[in-house]
């Protein structure tokens, strides 16, 4: 597969986050609208042809979960280490030189906590509520005394990164990039008919650049899962998800089965080098069988 990068600036504000799982499904069905259901459908049936990380903040990664060997000295060591855990994003600059700094996955894990315990703590969203007016979905009005309260995300950052993967022999870089243009221009994820989640894509280039090494330990810069026979050690951070379809699926069956997703940020310890961990999955109703929903990891390998 080959790599790329998409530069992102955020238009409207988001109602919800930018989580690969989802991204794949909005892509999946952005995708179809532009080179038609029937072409999706083959892709689909030869796997993950594309594959995305979550959305970060410019010169960010994931904080990665590491374990606690050898207790703490101090129960000031300690709260630095639980306020450690709270960080959502370390810088790129800071994850390589714990790199340079280290050779083996313990030693990184020491390197960057201590390194990121001097950055500067940042907020890289503003959350806010907003009062909307409810519509009468039969006279396409507003509904007289139907209020009700949403939280929508402001982002405090100019711009975005994206990381992907794709199969250039099913798919091009074109594609891609004009399938994501569009979505932005739709807006992404919950209340996105009311305008949330609209972006553009600044820039898009076929390479990362990020560091990495090894071919043994890697931070996951997805939410999803690798199979169990993918890998052999974990410091994860899982959570259940109870996904749904989006207003493209007019039928009563939007709700999907709930599953077991892991946080980008979460290590894994590979049993051998691949280009990504995990798979698609079909979750769906039996009426909207084939659909396919990602539990696909993208990785970066540390050790």
């Amino acid at each position: 597969m080959r790599k790329f990068q998409a530069k992102l600036r955020i238009i409207t504000p988001l109602a919800t986050t930018f989580q690969s799982d989802t991204l794949f499904g909005e892509f999946c069905w952005h995708f179809s609208f532009l080179y038609g259901s029937d072409r999706l459908k083959e892709l689909l049936s030869k796997g993950a042809f594309v594959v995305f990380s979550d959305i970060f903040p410019e010169g960010r990664l994931p904080m990665p979960k590491f374990p606690v060997k050898g207790g703490f000295d101090s129960i000031e060591s300690y709260k630095k280490f639980k306020e450690l855990k709270k960080k959502r994003f370390v810088g790129v600059e800071t994850f390589k030189e714990a790199l340079e700094k280290s050779s083996t996955f313990e030693e990184f894990c020491k390197e960057l906590y201590s390194l990121a315990e001097q950055e500067k703590d940042e907020s890289f969203f503003k959350q806010s509520s907003r009062v909307r007016v409810a519509i009468n979905r039969l006279t396409g009005t507003a509904y007289e005394g139907k209020l009700f309260q949403v939280e929508e995300l402001f982002p405090k950052v100019k711009f975005f990164t994206l990381y992907g993967l794709f199969e250039p022999e099913l798919i091009s870089a074109d594609e891609v990039k004009a399938t994501l243009e569009f979505l932005g221009l739709s807006g992404f994820g919950a209340k996105k008919s009311s305008g949330a989640g609209k972006f553009e894509i600044v820039e898009f280039k076929e390479e990362w650049e990020l560091p990495e090494r090894g071919e043994n330990w890697f931070v996951s810069l997805s939410t999803g899962l690798p199979e169990g026979g993918e890998v052999e050690e974990f410091y994860a951070d899982f959570f259940t998800k109870f996904p749904k379809h989006g207003r493209e699926v007019a039928r009563p069956e939007i709700f999907k089965e709930p599953l077991i997703l892991s946080r980008s940020g979460s290590t894994f310890k590979a049993r051998e080098k691949k280009e990504f961990y995990g798979s698609l999955v079909e979750i769906s109703a039996p009426a909207l069988k084939g659909h396919k929903h990602s539990r696909v990891v993208v990785p970066l390998f540390v050790g």
